[in-house]
């Protein structure tokens, strides 16, 4: 997955420090992730339609690895991008964009169970259960 980001061109987006910087979730913990949610959050690249297509596959790919910290935030933001493309409510109109991207978050259902159920922090347990809520009232 690291490689994938490599060969993305986030110069192109306004950020070509992004690789370098998403790759520190993976092994960094404290005040550097917290600089990179920052940057994510702080400038909104999480609701961008030509980054969010990146970051989703990312942010799942990070969920899965046990050592990862804060996933709790990388949940806040597929939670965000449930909402923020029109995936909740179930629109009657939903764009190409919003239907692969639903349909990437929720190939991820059994990472969010599994956070959900076995997860050793609340706040993280909670996040996850909010991301299948939406999911599967989504479908309705």
């Amino acid at each position: 997955m690291s490689d994938e980001l490599s060969k993305i061109d986030w110069k192109s987006f306004g950020y070509p420090n992004l690789n370098y910087q998403l790759r520190k979730l993976l092994t960094s913990t404290g005040e550097e992730t917290d600089a990179v949610y920052d940057i994510l959050f702080y400038h909104r690249l999480h609701e961008s339609r030509a980054i969010t297509p990146y970051l989703v596959p990312y942010f799942i790919h990070l969920l899965r690895i046990p050592t990862v910290a804060d996933k709790d935030l990388l949940l806040g933001a597929i939670r965000d991008w449930i909402y923020t493309s029109g995936g909740y409510p179930k629109t009657l109109e939903q764009s190409d964009y919003t239907k692969n991207l639903i349909a990437l978050i929720r190939d991820a259902t059994d990472t969010y169970t599994h956070i959900r159920d076995h997860h050793e922090d609340e706040e993280t347990r909670d996040a996850a259960e909010e991301v299948f809520t939406l999911l599967n009232d989504s479908k309705k």
